[in-house]
């Protein structure tokens, strides 16, 4: 009872037998595929495609603009965005403040923000100003809250922002 019923030399291992249901490996199929694509290719005289000679193109890279709008202080910003929390390997304090600071930026919050707190906003906003060749500019709309439902807010909403592009362009 419970012994093998075929003998050692006649046993095929799992792999034997996986291989032979696919029929071949990926590797083999891609082999086949590539020398059929090549005959074919071969056999009606087609001239094989040479990669184009490309010309040397200038890049130019974008000018980068921020707009925060009822933008979130810790803790609440790295619970809505764990990715954004400073890396403990991260050599910079402030890696963000440096990017924010050194683009286009404006930031736009209310000061009924449920969120996050508008002295906190407000702090960190002249923090970011008084940097030196500081990009950043803000503004804090009385009355607004998080998500600019109040009444009259979304029209000072509107000005701050066509106010800043006729700025920026």
């Amino acid at each position: 009872m419970g012994g093998e019923e075929t003998s050692p030399e006649k046993r095929r291992s799992s792999r034997d037998v996986r291989r032979s249901l696919e029929g071949g490996t990926r590797l083999e199929i891609r082999t086949r595929l590539r020398s059929l694509s090549h005959r074919r290719r071969h056999e009606n005289h087609e001239p094989i495609p040479q990669p184009e000679k490309k010309s040397a193109t200038t890049t130019t890279m974008p000018d980068v603009r921020y707009l925060l709008i009822s933008p979130l202080t810790p803790p609440t910003s790295t619970l809505a965005a764990p990715a954004l929390i400073r890396k403990f390997w991260s050599r910079s304090k402030d890696d963000c403040q440096e990017v924010i600071g050194k683009h286009i930026t404006l930031a736009i919050y209310g000061d009924q923000d449920i969120f996050a707190s508008s002295k906190k906003i407000r702090d960190w906003s002249e923090q970011l100003k008084a940097e030196p060749a500081s990009r950043f500019s803000s503004v804090e709309v009385a009355g607004a809250g998080h998500f600019w439902h109040e009444s009259g807010v979304e029209v000072r909403l509107r000005s701050a922002l066509k106010e800043w592009e006729a700025t920026i362009q």
